[in-house]
């Protein structure tokens, strides 16, 4: 024990209390420091990179567009919605002007659990009695006939569903 430590912090240990005890010094101290902290780093660096998720949620990106690959003008602000066929979880997600949306099941930004989901798109309310006007086919309003369906995996997910806008009604 160094008579400096014994002035600024007391007595400390005494000899016989550390006998036979062996401390890492110098060199061999800096080396031990750099490896744990680089160890530490590589693995939750590691934890990261794999996708690891404690949560049991993952992420889940996409988009919808129509069937030339392009945003569709009155979308924005309707709904993807997953659930999964036994209803044991569904999530939701609102899409934007692009046409990207991102899944959540119970707060934004958490992400949806693994598994197969059917997949709606409901279109945006202005309020609770009026929907607005249909911009893609009716049927992707309902999960028994969308004829979309996702399988989410333990990783970052993303899909793209083509869809078929509403074909103009000819005025009689």
């Amino acid at each position: 024990m160094h008579s400096s430590y014994r002035k600024a912090f007391g007595a400390g240990p005494s000899r016989a209390a550390t006998r036979g005890v062996r401390t890492l010094e110098g060199t061999q101290a800096t080396i031990f420091r750099w490896f744990s902290v680089l160890f530490t780093g590589a693995y939750l660096a590691s934890l990261l990179l794999a996708g690891c998720n404690t949560s049991g949620y993952y992420e889940v990106q996409g988009k919808v567009v129509d069937g030339q690959g392009q945003p569709i003008e009155g979308l924005e602000g309707s709904q993807v919605v997953f659930s999964q066929p036994e209803g044991q979880s569904s999530s939701v997600g609102e899409i934007q002007a692009d046409g990207s949306f991102e899944m959540f099941t119970l707060k934004p930004g958490d992400g949806v659990p693994p598994g197969e989901y059917d997949v709606q798109i409901n279109r945006k309310y202005f309020d609770p009695e009026r929907a607005a006007p249909a911009v893609i086919d009716e049927k992707y309003e309902r999960f028994d006939s969308s004829g979309l369906k996702v399988k989410v995996e333990p990783k970052s997910n993303y899909f793209e569903f083509k869809v078929e806008r509403i074909k103009a009604r000819r005025a009689p």
